[in-house]
């Protein structure tokens, strides 16, 4: 069975694992094969069977949380009994596609200790997905011809359907709250599963675009903006193959949120009114409404509030003719948040109360934190501290009970600030940087980034102009990363200002 790699040369490539076993028994001193199985649960069944089929010890090395290659097999080989098998797994976590510079680094590596390996005098198994293993090939060449056989498993029908249902996550449902180490496998996973599909049949092609639509989204939570949208387009692609418009819709939708993470408005607002336009000719009222209100926070972010009056109102019509009381929910509060915005107080407080009304109801113990955090927001600045005091911490015990660690950080931050309006910098500084843990744990960018702006004025404020300089420039680079221009601009003029302050101190 012949297979392509990216004009990879193969010795051996097989889908039968009866002759790996067979290989493996014959293999003696160093030897060097590569198994391309894209699905850990079925490697981990096949490697089960091998156990007993073969005569020797297997030592399994697992490299996704070591910091380094190389010294966890040889640490591996030097501890086995010498006839062992070393079974290696989780080089593509040393390979990720958005940070090229340590995939780099790995393959290099690989390349220059292709003797130190043979010196190690056993027969070494990479278990690697096909993308990972193309990689390999192309960029390690001097390693990978050493190989004395690549094998293909290819994973039953009925295993790769029941790991793709259970890999996929219900729409709507937000990987926000995943942390990173999370995020990541289930990035490789769904990796993995997209090179189980080809493109021959609908069936297929229609599996392709539900990895590409989540995959997508993971490295848009991720803050990895340009595979996100590299992942989305090829989702479109897929959609507009199969003829799928609301898919298209989705996909467009899906866009616009990437391009609105990194403030980039228009294109926001195209890929936007694209789906919308899409949703309307399906008559998707659903779908429409949504999009209005992603339509409206963009108008509101841009400081168009009567634009964004108009969309809200018009996506709130919809979703009380649908009797869709989640999104009335959802949009009170955005309504709440744009007359907050405008300043009128007492009506985005009343807003809020329907909308919390709603949310109890409904048992909606996330939307409910959601707006008790903004509820207490109001009593903030008008001055009642221990009332948004505790809102805060009745959000707080929703978002723990939840394990919401998205909210959670959001609430830390904002208690944070009453420590430092009431003087308390030590106390504001201790949340701040739980808050920041967290968020560095989420791989939460944008909210990293906002509570190192806050440090870095608290830090000011407390006498430490350098570390509070450095806290700005952190906040400063990953906004201008992520392309989130206004941001970036304002944490640029509080660098400027304080860069000025400790140049006068100096002088």
């Amino acid at each position: 069975m012949e297979v392509a790699l990216q004009e990879a040369k193969t010795l051996v490539v097989v889908d039968d694992e009866a002759r790996l076993a067979h290989a493996l028994r014959l293999a003696r001193g160093f030897a060097l094969f590569f198994v391309r199985c894209n699905v850990p649960f079925y490697r981990a069944e096949v490697v089960a069977r091998l156990k007993r089929m073969l005569p020797r010890p297997i030592v399994e090395v697992n490299l996704t949380d070591e910091p380094e290659v190389y010294p966890a097999i040889a640490r591996a080989a030097e501890t086995s009994p010498h006839p062992s098998v070393i079974f290696i797994y989780g080089l593509e976590a040393h390979l990720p596609s958005a940070d090229r510079e340590r995939a780099f680094q790995t393959l290099r590596g690989l390349n220059w200790r292709r003797a130190a390996y043979q010196r190690l005098a056993r027969p070494l198994v990479f278990w690697l997905p096909e993308y990972a293993l193309g990689l390999v090939a192309r960029e390690a060449p001097d390693f990978y011809d050493w190989n004395s056989g690549v094998f293909e498993l290819a994973v039953p029908e009925p295993v790769r359907e029941a790991v793709l249902v259970e890999a996929l996550v219900p729409e709507g449902e937000p990987f926000s709250s995943l942390p990173v180490e999370k995020k990541e496998s289930r990035l490789r996973l769904l990796e993995g599963l997209w090179e189980e599909y080809g493109e021959e049949h609908p069936a297929e092609q229609q599996a392709r675009l539900r990895l590409a639509l989540q995959l997508g989204d993971l490295n848009d939570s991720l803050g990895r903006y340009e595979e996100a949208r590299r992942w989305l387009t090829e989702a479109w692609r897929l959609a507009d193959a199969l003829g799928d418009r609301r898919s298209k819709a989705q996909t467009l939708g899906n866009l616009g949120n990437v391009y609105a993470h990194q403030g980039r408005w228009e294109e926001a607002i195209r890929m936007y009114g694209q789906a919308l336009d899409i949703f309307r000719a399906l008559g998707d009222p659903h779908g429409e409404g949504q999009t209005l209100g992603n339509l409206g926070v963009l108008a509101q972010d841009q400081g168009d509030w009567a634009e964004a009056r108009r969309l809200y109102e018009e996506s709130l019509r919809i979703a009380e003719r649908l009797g869709d009381r989640a999104g009335v929910a959802q949009t009170l509060h955005r309504l709440g948040l744009l007359a907050q915005a405008q300043g009128d107080l007492e009506g985005a407080m009343e807003l809020y109360r329907e909308s919390l009304a709603i949310r109890e109801y409904l048992g909606d113990l996330r939307g409910k934190a959601a707006t008790l955090h903004e509820m207490a927001y109001i009593h903030r600045v008008r001055g009642d501290l221990e009332g948004a005091m505790g809102l805060y911490r009745e959000s707080l015990a929703i978002e723990e009970s939840l394990g919401d660690l998205r909210g959670k950080a959001a609430t830390l931050h904002e208690m944070a600030y009453i420590h430092r309006v009431r003087g308390d910098l030590e106390g504001a500084m201790e949340l701040y940087r739980e808050s920041l843990a967290i968020r560095e744990y989420l791989g939460d960018l944008r909210g990293k980034a906002a509570t190192l702006a806050m440090m870095g004025q608290v830090l000011l404020a407390q006498g430490q102009a350098l570390e509070g300089i450095r806290a700005l420039q952190q906040a400063l680079e990953i906004l201008a990363g992520m392309g989130a221009r206004a941001d970036a601009q304002r944490v640029a003029e509080i660098l400027e200002y304080a860069q000025r302050a400790v140049g006068v101190a100096h002088e």
